[in-house]
């Protein structure tokens, strides 16, 4: 009987969400929506979510408001604020997630392009130098990937100075936290790998900082969690 009984578990089809969080960023269309204890439903007010680098998203219902936040993933729960979702599945072009109202289904499209097949978002350029990041980069938003009881304003980033050129003492530039002075940054920048896109930092302790991007006046970096979005202001 016992076997029989685990023969009869293992046949039963499991879904479950990978984890991998960089398989949501892109854009998704709704194709499917099932209440619970029904079956799928005709709907005209098409859910649309872009998930993007940073752990931002953009949400909109056909004809609706358009809406913006950040997003947390803990296990398999993906916490958008207002509203709370169990991740159900992730594979190539396709979601599912669900709800107390019903259970959707998503497929990667290109906005505007009136697709539905399966196109991820393309990966920004790689930075290849440190001389692409040349500038003095202030930060003007921050997300974490988690809830933050407490910032540790000595540690936030303020302010990314690489003035490019050759330098007499091996700094390539300079990285000032929320609370350092105008003149008196906490670490200094010791290297650049392109292969990794890691910037290593020296200084008040060490520190590495991932690039997601440096493009169209925008310097994306990531460290344990919490993704700084910088502009050059001057």
């Amino acid at each position: 009987m016992k076997k029989l009984l685990s023969l009869a578990l293992a046949a039963i089809p499991t879904i479950a969400y990978c984890g991998d969080k960089d398989k949501l960023i892109g854009n998704w269309k709704e194709v499917s929506r099932v209440p619970p204890g029904s079956g799928a439903i005709a709907f005209k007010d098409t859910i649309k979510i872009e998930f993007t680098r940073g752990n931002e998203y953009v949400w909109q219902k056909s004809g609706g408001f358009i809406y913006r936040g950040t997003y947390k993933i803990k296990g398999d729960n993906l916490d958008m604020g207002a509203r709370q979702f169990t991740l159900l599945e992730s594979t190539a072009g396709r979601i599912k997630i669900k709800d107390e109202t019903a259970t959707y289904e998503l497929v990667s499209y290109v906005p505007g392009a009136g697709q539905t097949a399966a196109e991820p978002e393309k990966p920004a350029g790689t930075v290849t130098s440190i001389e692409q990041m040349q500038g003095h980069w202030s930060k003007f938003k921050g997300t974490n990937d988690q809830t933050v009881k407490q910032i540790d304003y000595t540690r936030a980033v303020k302010v990314i100075d690489i003035p490019g050129g050759a330098t007499t003492d091996g700094k390539l530039g300079t990285l000032f936290g929320a609370r350092d002075g105008d003149d008196s940054p906490s670490w200094y920048i010791e290297s650049y790998n392109p292969q990794t896109q890691i910037l290593t930092c020296g200084g008040k302790d060490k520190r590495e900082l991932k690039v997601l991007k440096c493009e169209d006046n925008e310097l994306v970096v990531l460290e344990n969690g919490t993704t700084y979005f910088l502009r050059r202001f001057r």
